[in-house]
């Protein structure tokens, strides 16, 4: 059995029917006060698609190259990444030193393939703040710059 809208008989076809009427045309859920709501969802359904998701010619060119039979970039890389720096050299007509800066580059392109980064430290200071005081407060002026809020002032012993 088709599910269809136009089969009443169809379990599936209901439950969509009652989805749309929900939903359709800002239905009861964003009606009165939270319309804004509706009027968001309206405004961030726009053009174009959506984060993260793949963009269809990109992916057709993909699979066209991968199926006209070139190896893939990653491929390429970590073969070059496992290269003998003598054999590349000759293969290139360079120096050692350039084909060994070749090697590297090629590595360093591939280590996010092969391990992930380490979580990023993070080095909490403590610090103490101060009070503010917004308003009158009585307070007792003391000797030395310190003022007493509490009117207690205790004596501190000093080590020595």
């Amino acid at each position: 059995m088709a599910h269809t809208r136009d089969n009443p008989g169809d379990p599936a076809a209901a439950i969509e029917a009652d989805q749309d009427d929900f939903f359709g045309d800002a239905g009861p859920l964003f009606a009165g006060p939270v319309k804004h709501v509706a009027d968001t969802i309206e405004k961030a359904k726009g053009r174009g698609r959506p984060k993260g998701a793949a963009n269809k010619r990109t992916t057709a060119m993909r699979d066209l190259i991968l199926a006209m039979g070139f190896r893939h970039p990653a491929l390429n890389l970590a073969a070059l990444a496992n290269a003998s720096p003598d054999e590349l050299a000759k293969e290139l007509n360079c120096e050692k030193a350039e084909a060994m800066a070749f090697i590297l580059k090629a590595n360093v392109e591939m280590m996010p393939y092969m391990e992930s980064k380490r979580p990023v430290e993070v080095h909490v200071e403590e610090r103490s703040l101060g009070v503010l005081v917004v308003g009158e407060m009585p307070s007792q002026a003391v000797a030395d710059g310190v003022f007493s809020l509490t009117g207690e002032i205790a004596e501190v012993e000093e080590d020595q």
